[in-house]
């Protein structure tokens, strides 16, 4: 009932409900959890966590998610605050994008790189490979690949995995 509350968008009775039980298990902690996560509410989300009696592998992998969510936010608000990302944050979320499969998110970060003439070093191009060679944006990743001067082993595996993963293995040889 927690998660079905908490699915629509009702968390304040979910957590009402919730602060009711007597007995809680895994299934209402991880569920009131996730519906925190979900809500974008990680102060409360983090909360909850630390106060988890138990937590298992649910519990992690949700509050790994939220964070993915919350990095991407955080590079949304750099942006719109009228601060340039460097390397070291367009590499980040880019590894946030890939992981979490968002390749959308991934693309509207190529996109503002590419809008305010980010020179792109070897690592970001790489990250970029790896970002759509795991999403499976074959083009977007064959695009890069072109772009990249000069190319790496870690550029290179990253194009051969995407064409591997995605059941693309056969045009692996055209790139040699």
């Amino acid at each position: 009932m927690i998660g079905g509350l908490a699915k629509v968008g009702e968390l304040g009775n979910a957590r009402c409900l919730f602060d009711k039980m007597l007995q809680r298990d895994a299934v209402s902690w991880n569920s009131i959890f996730d519906g925190y996560v979900k809500a974008g509410k990680m102060d409360e989300a983090f909360e909850l966590f630390e106060r988890m009696p138990q937590r298992n592998v649910v519990s992690w992998s949700t509050l790994v998610s939220g964070a993915f969510k919350e990095a991407i936010m955080l590079y949304d608000q750099m942006e719109k605050v009228g601060l340039k990302p460097d390397s070291r944050a367009i590499i980040s979320i880019l590894a946030v994008c890939a992981k979490s499969g968002l390749i959308a998110s991934g693309k509207k970060v190529h996109a503002s790189i590419e809008s305010i003439s980010f020179k792109c070093s070897t690592l970001v191009s790489n990250a970029l490979l790896d970002m759509y060679a795991k999403c499976g944006g074959l083009d977007e990743e064959y695009k890069v690949f072109d772009g990249i001067a000069k190319k790496y082993l870690v550029s290179w595996n990253s194009m051969l995995q995407g064409l591997a993963m995605h059941g693309h293995g056969e045009k692996a040889p055209a790139l040699l």
